[in-house]
């Protein structure tokens, strides 16, 4: 059977999943690749959506709306007293604040889709993922408006190499954590294997849990598309991973000794 119909069987049918047990450890691994690409797609357009939003509008906003400002010893400077805060049709923010009232955690915790100029800080938070960077870090320790200017200008020029980065990073994240979630459930599946007192081993439990963690992967993955929000997320994930294991467990014959 090829990956694909392996992919639709993994969803609805336990039965066929007890049969994957016996292929070798490679189709297994490919396997894991392969629904790690479907599993992370939406993740990654919602990002790269988000990112190029957020960057037009960081290039408009510092073209037309923000105050003068300059970046000296690593510090942002301007000529106001108070943040100036920027909130944009879609639910995005631009935040510039040279007083130091508005820190990482308020970007995170306060604002989603958030590009935000701080006292010593750029903070982007995407997808309710903040990330933050010293100006120093960034090799902005003297910096003018118009140098940074051309620094958007710089960074507007090689978005493809960074959604390219931005994939292979989230790409590898996601295949490290099917395998330590394959890894668990398969720990789980040990105990299960008793209770139903199946003489298969280890490996074959790996397999098995490779599978049966298809169907809430495609259930999350057509959430991030729509980008809902699931209460209880991982409470719902292992239990259904744990269900579809035992019941495909359950269609192994007890005299099965392969």
């Amino acid at each position: 059977m090829n990956i694909f119909k392996q992919f639709i069987k993994s969803i609805y049918s336990p039965k066929d999943i007890s049969t994957f047990r016996n292929q070798g450890m490679g189709k297994t691994f490919l396997y894991i690749f392969f629904l790690s690409v479907l599993s992370v797609l939406p993740i990654f357009i919602n990002f790269v959506q988000n990112f190029n939003h957020i960057y037009d509008e960081a290039v408009r906003i510092i073209n037309e709306e923000v105050p003068d400002f300059s970046i000296q010893d690593g510090k942002l400077h301007t000529d106001k007293n108070e943040p100036v805060i920027i909130e944009e049709s879609g639910n995005s923010t631009f935040i510039i604040d040279s007083t130091g009232q508005t820190t990482v955690d308020d970007v995170e915790t306060k604002y989603n889709d958030t590009l935000a100029f701080l006292e010593y800080d750029v903070v982007i938070n995407l997808n309710n993922q903040t990330q933050s960077m010293s100006y120093q870090q960034l090799g902005m320790e003297e910096m003018s408006r118009t140098e940074m200017q051309q620094f958007l200008d710089s960074v507007g020029s090689v978005k493809s190499i960074i959604h390219a980065i931005t994939f292979v990073l989230f790409y590898l994240i996601q295949v490290a954590g099917h395998i330590i979630s394959i890894t668990i459930l398969a720990l789980i599946g040990l105990i299960l294997k008793n209770a139903l007192k199946l003489n298969i081993n280890y490996g074959h439990l790996w397999k098995l849990s490779t599978y049966a963690i298809t169907l809430p992967t495609v259930f999350f993955m057509i959430m991030h598309f729509f980008r809902a929000i699931v209460p209880f997320a991982s409470l719902i994930n292992w239990t259904v991973m744990i269900i579809m294991l035992h019941l495909t467990m359950k269609e192994i014959p007890k005299t099965d000794i392969d």
